[in-house]
């Protein structure tokens, strides 16, 4: 599996951007490779293939009441919590360190 390309340097403008929006798009941070291969994961825990263990999966509450039909159950979730924690290519994008090098850059300012 790929890994994050060259760490990025944020430039003021960066942190202007992030300042004014409340995030930040950095291009090319994570490879497509990567990418894709959190979104397989992913829908491995929602469409079967792989136990979610102790994952805490929220289901979108339209979808519990009814008031939402989906096509498959997995359709229907609205958040997985503890990925981090528990699945290794999450934890290991989550400790990244040009992942973690642009969040302490936000949020070492002063």
């Amino acid at each position: 599996m790929g890994k994050t390309t060259t760490p990025v340097h944020l430039t003021d403008e960066h942190l202007a951007r992030f300042d004014r929006d409340g995030f930040l798009v950095v291009e090319d941070l994570i490879d497509p490779e990567r990418v894709a291969a959190l979104g397989d994961r992913v829908r491995e825990y929602t469409h079967g293939g792989r136990d979610a263990g102790a994952l805490r999966v929220q289901i979108e509450p339209r979808v519990t009441r009814g008031e939402e039909r989906v096509d498959h159950p997995g359709d229907g979730i609205r958040k997985i919590d503890g990925l981090v924690e528990h699945d290794d290519l999450f934890r290991a994008l989550g400790t990244d360190p040009a992942i973690v090098a642009v969040i302490t850059r936000i949020l070492g300012r002063t």
